[in-house]
């Protein structure tokens, strides 16, 4: 399964006119082919051969589907903006006919801005967001669900109704996809020409724009990368130091942590700015009067922290000055990360 997701994500990548698996045409044909190959798996693996769907679905319910569809796809389209977002949805939540409830919200991160909906409609459920810096989306992910189910195994587990995803909505969608965990169908998309044009516009940040052409283990790479995905923006811990910037630090790669300090990802700046008080207490690098004002910036944004307060709570911060931690406590934070 696993090397079926490679196998087709490589495709999808190498057709021209594709920016980072977006496509322009109908990935119908592509799509249905992998999605049995994860159906058969199922099947055979996990239900024992034992999976049923519905007997069928109504039709002006299908229907209701159609421009819910239509609106994922123009989200998918390579040339979409973030100003557009409200225009799209007022097509399937007002006027004559409902088609769906929708659900919007935005978050800023630093200077990248997370718009995140969720659109439910009688059988299609749609999870996206959008990380965007000013007009520009950088990055796109979308999980589809259904509302109706597939009964699995000797017990009737229920499971994904692939059936209907087959039948009707994958012949309509314009992007690949692939699955996760035998549940979930996602896609998910990294413009690099946009993350390009926002650092030409926004040159208070340094960017380090990472490589599209960098292999996969090339961790200083996927560094810059992650910044630029907003699910990396979780989670800050008062107590462990972040394992990239330990990292960072054991390989001396002290002038990116001091590009980092200016990342457009909120939580990267602040694991900078942390990284950066440790080592010049440890007399590694010096403080100047601009990095003590970026510095001082950082701890007044208003941008939103998620913090890791137990293994399994989380909490939101209005930026870092509402955490309340001291130099001394980020000094001693590192130093148990960093053991002699």
């Amino acid at each position: 399964m696993k090397l079926f997701n490679i196998i087709f994500a490589l495709v999808a990548l190498s057709v021209p006119g594709i920016e980072k698996g977006y496509a322009q045409q109908s990935y119908s044909l592509a799509n249905t082919r992998y999605l049995d190959s994860v159906e058969q798996g199922i099947r055979n693996y996990i239900c024992n051969d034992s999976l049923v769907y519905p007997a069928g679905y109504k039709k002006n319910l299908l229907k209701k589907e159609i421009p819910v569809i239509e609106v994922l796809n123009s989200f998918f389209d390579s040339t979409f903006e973030a100003n557009q977002v409200n225009g799209k949805l007022k097509k399937i939540r007002f006027g004559k006919t409902r088609f769906a409830k929708v659900n919007k919200t935005e978050t800023d991160i630093g200077l990248i801005k997370v718009i995140h909906v969720i659109i439910n409609g009688p059988y299609l459920h749609a999870d996206v967001k959008l990380d965007c810096i000013g007009n520009i989306v950088i990055r796109k992910s979308i999980l589809l669900n259904s509302n109706s189910i597939g009964r699995c195994g000797l017990h009737g587990n229920q499971i994904t109704d692939f059936k209907m995803f087959k039948t009707f909505v994958i012949p309509k969608l314009k992007f690949p996809i692939s699955v996760r965990d035998y549940a979930d169908i996602i896609a998910t998309g990294f413009l690099q020409k946009n993350l390009a044009k926002a650092a030409e516009i926004n040159k208070d940040y340094r960017f380090n724009l990472p490589s599209d052409k960098a292999k996969k283990d090339d961790w200083i790479n996927n560094i810059l990368y992650n910044q630029y995905n907003s699910d990396s923006a979780c989670c800050y811990s008062y107590y462990q130091p972040p394992e990239d910037f330990v990292a960072l630090i054991r390989n001396g790669q002290l002038a990116l942590i001091n590009d980092l300090l200016y990342s457009p990802n909120y939580l990267y700046a602040v694991n900078a700015m942390e990284a950066m008080i440790y080592l010049a207490n440890e007399n590694k690098l010096v403080i100047n009067d601009s990095i003590r004002t970026k510095m001082e910036l950082l701890k007044q944004e208003r941008s939103v922290l998620t913090v890791q307060r137990t293994s399994d709570v989380l909490g939101i911060m209005q930026g870092y000055n509402e955490l309340k931690t001291t130099n001394q406590q980020v000094i001693q934070k590192y130093r148990n990360g960093i053991p002699l």
